[in-house]
């Protein structure tokens, strides 16, 4: 998909708002509303889609049943909890033998809370996952979860990185920022690449400076960050980038729910048809992730030796 600063520089001109009008933040306000409404859809209506399937782990103590989902990790040991779409739905969870083993996990059922005293698996409540029976040993990466993950807001880019000081700060090149006229206004920043790529997230922004493109930054940076800064871009938000993590596919429906909301901001008549067309849009991109019901699912049967009548 595009960059989001080349969608809405198209969007400015599709919906007659160039040089004025519509603010960038509002666009991406409707471009990130459009993002969440069909992911939410996707996930609804096939759950079983792996598309943004990721995995996490949650470490296994004796004698304790309970986890909080807060506690969850990606393989890199960073919290992963935060990027969790649904924590009431799970589309796989895993308990480990503890043997050492990659394949050693093997799948849990949900059961009920009634089922607690002589089940199997595991209950999900109220951000907490219990382990039925209760673990008798310490594991680390225990519990594997598979779950559907939040795509990563847009945002344009504010600037290009000019030189850094680590845990210090971000120098930008002043000449470089912004996409946007607009303030960097945030708590959080993230770092990507040309093509859109997260390189660190979850970056503290505890000032910045206006007229000398500083921005003063109290989380260290990773070494792909240190070892070339200058090859990177920032973005405002705690989990950004530039470019769609949806397939290039739903482009055009991003585009589409946009210009409703500006049809309908500026009280157009316009609004109820592009609502129509803007469902049949998302019932058509919805329908393309549903499993393939085309592949074999067992193994044909060739001989009628191998048949029982």
């Amino acid at each position: 998909m595009r960059r989001v600063g080349i969608l809405i520089n198209h969007l400015r001109k599709s919906t007659e708002n160039e040089g004025s009008g519509i603010a960038t933040s509002e666009f991406l306000q409707y471009l990130n509303d459009a993002q969440e409404r069909l992911q939410s859809q996707i996930f609804q209506t096939h759950p079983e889609s792996d598309i943004f399937a990721k995995q996490g782990f949650i470490d296994i103590t004796s004698g304790t049943a309970s986890y909080d989902l807060e506690t969850l990790k990606n393989s890199a040991g960073v919290s992963a909890s935060s990027r969790i779409l649904s924590t009431n739905a799970m589309s796989l969870v895993e308990r480990s033998d503890g043997s050492g083993s990659n394949d050693n996990y093997y799948p849990l059922q949900l059961i009920s809370n009634g089922e607690k005293s002589f089940g199997y698996g595991y209950i999900l409540r109220d951000n907490v996952i219990t382990m039925v029976p209760e673990p008798n040993q310490s594991v680390t990466n225990g519990v594997r979860l598979t779950f559907f993950q939040k795509v990563n807001e847009l945002d344009v880019r504010r600037g290009k990185i000019a030189s850094i000081s680590d845990g210090v700060s971000v120098s930008l090149t002043t000449s470089t920022y912004f996409e946007t006229d607009e303030d960097m206004n945030d708590d959080w920043f993230s770092i990507v690449d040309l093509d859109g790529n997260v390189i660190q997230e979850e970056l503290r922004m505890e000032a910045f400076d206006n007229g000398t493109g500083v921005i003063t930054c109290s989380t260290a940076l990773n070494a792909a960050v240190l070892a070339d800064a200058t090859d990177y871009y920032v973005c405002l938000g705690k989990h950004t980038k530039t470019h769609s993590e949806m397939p290039p596919t739903c482009e055009r429906y991003l585009l589409a729910y946009v210009e409703k909301q500006i049809a309908m901001r500026d009280s157009s008549i316009d609004s109820a048809m592009l609502e129509s067309h803007l469902i049949k849009m998302e019932l058509d991109i919805v329908a393309l992730f549903a499993t393939n019901q085309n592949d074999a699912v067992q193994i044909p049967i060739t001989s009628t030796d191998m048949m029982i009548w």
